[in-house]
């Protein structure tokens, strides 16, 4: 199935639903995107579990879905420096990350597939394309899921 979103659109609502802060439990690294077919809307909300930020933006599609889309992503590396290990932990939104720079490229919209047999949705763009991993929406918590 598939999606259009206006950039724009797309890259406030992702900006107005994100926690900055890392979760140890991974669900709530996560977007909760529902997409309405009858009313044309796109869900995006996050929570952690003390608040619950969401938006709605209009999208283009033929068929409901809702899916938790990666949010936070967190890696650490290790580096040796003058004979020490030292740990380097990163922290990163890839998606809002992307969709920041296809916006200032000038990607006036965004098609948006996904696939909820395999847990995926792919960004495409005019140049290219990005997959992102995602986790089934029964996932999230269930006070939010409404």
């Amino acid at each position: 199935m598939k999606i259009n979103v206006k950039t724009k659109d797309f890259l406030l609502a992702l900006k107005k639903t994100y926690f900055e802060k890392y979760s140890n439990l991974p669900i709530l690294n996560y977007y909760h995107f529902k997409f309405n077919s009858i009313n044309k809307q796109l869900i995006i909300e996050s929570t952690n579990l003390e608040n619950r930020l969401v938006n709605s933006i209009y999208a283009n599609g033929e068929q409901s879905f809702s899916i938790c889309v990666p949010m936070i992503n967190k890696w650490v590396e290790e580096l040796e420096i003058n004979g020490y290990f030292r740990q380097i932990r990163y922290k990163s939104n890839k998606l809002l990350d992307l969709i920041k720079l296809l916006d200032e490229s000038g990607e006036d919209i965004l098609e948006i597939e996904i696939n909820l047999e395999n847990l995926l949705i792919t960004v495409i763009y005019s140049f290219g394309k990005s997959e992102f991993k995602c986790l089934s929406s029964e996932e999230f918590p269930v006070e939010f899921r409404k």
